[in-house]
Formats: C-alpha cells, structure tokens, sequence
C-alpha cells in the first residue's frame, strides 16, 4: 500500500478536470492540487464489483503498481497533480500480470 498522504480522498476530486486515458479496462483523470505532493485515489462502481474482497485486491494491485514501478508518487513536482484511476467491469478479465502490464503501457502521465 502508500502512505496516507499519497492517497486522494476520492470526495475531494474536483468536477473540472481532464482526461488523460481512457481505455477499455480503465480510465486516468489529472487535477491539479495544492498539497505540494502527487496523490493517487482509485475508484469504481461497487455494484459491479461484488465482493469487497475483489474490489480491495484491485485496489492494492494498482496502489502496489504506482508504488514500486511508477515514478508518479515518487518525484517531488512542481505542480501537484491529483490523478484519479476508475477501473471498468471489464478489467475483471484480465488476470493480475495483465493488470500490470496494461498500466504499464498506459497508466503514465
């Protein structure tokens, strides 16, 4: 998992931002921040994700990913940025190494 103050408080995502990728398994959305720190919150529907079980081990796999080999969380920015990750049902496809490979190939901003 990240740290606390990593994590974006999905309520605080605000309405006016932009869409960076949006693909069949998930979508990125940027807002810039004041916190002076990148966060990272991740979402989806619940009713299409029935367990709590699937929808928290989605949910470390994409935190894990941003934290061990994204360089997102880890650079200080000059400008701050929000980036707000909605995972589709169609993601419940893909198996946990093909979750990583596809962030890998689309999940950089």
């Amino acid at each position: 998992m990240i740290a606390k103050e990593l994590k974006l408080p999905i309520g605080e995502f605000p309405k006016n931002h932009r869409v960076v990728f949006r693909g069949d398994f998930f979508s990125l959305r940027a807002a810039p921040n004041g916190t002076g720190r990148n966060r990272l919150g991740v979402n989806f529907r619940s009713k299409a994700f029935k367990t709590a079980v699937l929808r928290n081990r989605l949910r470390r796999t994409v935190f894990d990913f941003f934290r061990t080999q994204s360089d997102f969380l880890k650079t200080a920015p000059k400008s701050a940025t929000d980036l707000l990750i909605t995972l589709n049902p169609a993601i419940l496809t893909l198996t946990k190494q093909a979750l990583i490979n596809e962030l890998k190939s689309n999940g950089h901003i």
